[in-house]
């Protein structure tokens, strides 16, 4: 369902493998972060579009976590590949899959 992810993150949740936070396409440095989180089914070796991630949140290289059956992404990098302390992300969000719905979070205390 992508084409050549770069610094992709994934979790587990329950029976399916949760992928976002990555960077996909874009010219390297400035690798363009991916839009969409997706989730694969190992026993029936399908991926699906679970959710895009809000516009004003995009971000690669983001830490994704399940917790309680929410979905956590947290930091970043903006702008790629090594753009520095300038394009780093202190984002801390939380997918609920089950209401469909995007929480931002306060801001992690460090990039």
């Amino acid at each position: 369902p992508f084409r050549s992810p770069d610094h992709l993150q994934c979790a587990v949740d329950r029976d399916r493998i949760i992928f976002g936070g990555g960077y996909i396409g874009g010219i390297f440095p400035f690798n363009d972060p991916m839009r969409y989180v997706y989730g694969y089914y190992p026993k029936k070796g399908r991926f699906v579009n679970v959710t895009a991630f809000p516009s004003s949140r995009l971000r690669g290289n983001t830490g994704v976590g399940v917790f309680q059956r929410k979905w956590y992404f947290v930091n970043g990098n903006t702008a790629g590949h090594g753009q520095g302390i300038r394009t780093t992300s202190k984002f801390f969000d939380r997918y609920d899959p089950i209401l469909d719905q995007w929480s931002e979070l306060p801001d992690s205390p460090t990039a």
